[in-house]
Parts: C-alpha cells; sequence; structure tokens
C-alpha cells in the first residue's frame, strides 16, 4: 500500500529514464486521494520504458489502477496491462500534458476503462498500434482533452488467456483455437525469441520454448 505508486513510483527523473523489463506486478494498492493514484506504477515529471510488463490486479482508490501517468511520458511495448480497477482509469491514466505510446500490448478487462485522459490540464496524447484493446477505441475516454495519434492495427478480440495471463493455442497447430495475439505484433519490429513475428503482451506463445529471463515480482507492500 502507499498514497501513490502502490508498486513502482518514478518521480521527476531525467530523461531518458528507467528502463522496467521482466517484471510482474501485482497486488498493489493506492490509496491517495484524486491528485494521486497509480495502483501499479505511479509516474511523475518523467520518462520511463516498459518492456515484457504484466501488471494486474492492482487498485487505485481513485485514478489509474494499472498505471497512472502526470507530466510523464510512458513508452509500452509487449506489455500486459490487465484485471486492473480505479474509479477512473482501470488500465491506464494520464493527466496534464502525459503521452502514452502502446505498441504489441493487451489491455484486457480493466475498470471502468482501459485508458482515460483528464479533463484538465495540458493536452495529452496517445499513439496506440498493433495492441489488442477490450473494446476497441471506444474504451478510451479522452474527455475532450487528448489526441490519439495513432490506433493502427488495434484488435479488439480476447486473447484467449490462460489462468496466469499466457497466451493459448488449443489444438496447436488448429488456427480455430489460436490466440489472436499470437504472431500478430508489428511486422517491422523485432521478431520473438523464437524467431516469429512479435506476440502481444508480455509472453510469447513458446513454439521452442525460447529462453526467456526469468520473471520478477512487485508485490503488495509498495515503496520500489
Amino acid at each position: 500500500y502507499a498514497v501513490s505508486g502502490g508498486g513502482i513510483s518514478i518521480s521527476n527523473t531525467p530523461a531518458p529514464g528507467p528502463i522496467l523489463e521482466y517484471l510482474i506486478i501485482t497486488g498493489n494498492t493506492a490509496t491517495g486521494d484524486d491528485w494521486w493514484g497509480g495502483g501499479g506504477i505511479y509516474v511523475e515529471n518523467s520518462e520511463f520504458r516498459g518492456n515484457r510488463l504484466l501488471v494486474t490486479e492492482n487498485i487505485s482508490e481513485e485514478t489509474g489502477g494499472g498505471i497512472l501517468l502526470k507530466s510523464a511520458t510512458a513508452e509500452l511495448d509487449q506489455v500486459t496491462v490487465v484485471d486492473n480497477n480505479a474509479i477512473n482509469g482501470g488500465g491506464i491514466y494520464a493527466r496534464f500534458g502525459s503521452s502514452i505510446n502502446l505498441h504489441n500490448s493487451i489491455l484486457w478487462e480493466n475498470s471502468p476503462q482501459q485508458i482515460a485522459f483528464d479533463s484538465d490540464g495540458d493536452l495529452n496524447h496517445g499513439y496506440i498500434y498493433y495492441t489488442d484493446l477490450d473494446g476497441g477505441e471506444g474504451a478510451i475516454d479522452i474527455n475532450l482533452n487528448a489526441n490519439l495519434h495513432d490506433t493502427d492495427n488495434i484488435l479488439y478480440t480476447d486473447p484467449l488467456f490462460d489462468e496466469l495471463y499466457h497466451l493459448t493455442w488449443e489444438n496447436f497447430p488448429d488456427e480455430e483455437l489460436k490466440s489472436p495475439c499470437i504472431d500478430t505484433g508489428d511486422p517491422e519490429g523485432a521478431l520473438d525469441l523464437d524467431g516469429t513475428l512479435a506476440d502481444l503482451g508480455m509472453f510469447i506463445f513458446e513454439y521452442m520454448n525460447p529462453n526467456v529471463p526469468s520473471n520478477m515480482f512487485v508485490d503488495g507492500d509498495g515503496g520500489n
């Protein structure tokens, strides 16, 4: 538990800022009022890059159940943000001229919205492409204070997770029960470690059981 950044807090960090990789951020709570929040990750006056993150089952008692950006920039690639809750912006909440860049990612079953922008302060910006977004563009609440510059190749199809948010492909190689997030990433981007087109979200579908680095957990007490 923390007033802001229940799992991770990043504030006033010079560019280019920290890189968070191969982390599972789960079970955290932000208890602050409307000025604060960010059950999983809180970022203020900073840039950060996230690569292969799972942000899940975090709670904010106000804004940004998964991630809260305040005058901040987030570059997120192959990130899964799922089952987070808040009063506003269950998945990601952005305010005061923040910028979200989502690439090869999944936002699913966050409540009440997948992404929400604050209606006050400087204009916010969103760049969202090759991402599976529960509800599609309709799950983004711009509050008349955000520009969506790119919304290319947004999916809005059940990612077919297993209980640990891995992608599934029942009856492989029959295409009928294949997760729509397997091999549907940016064709101009890096390949997955198994040499196939990028999967969406943190976990790759392991055709050949590639040597993916072990996961680290940020869970429960905050302040990390």
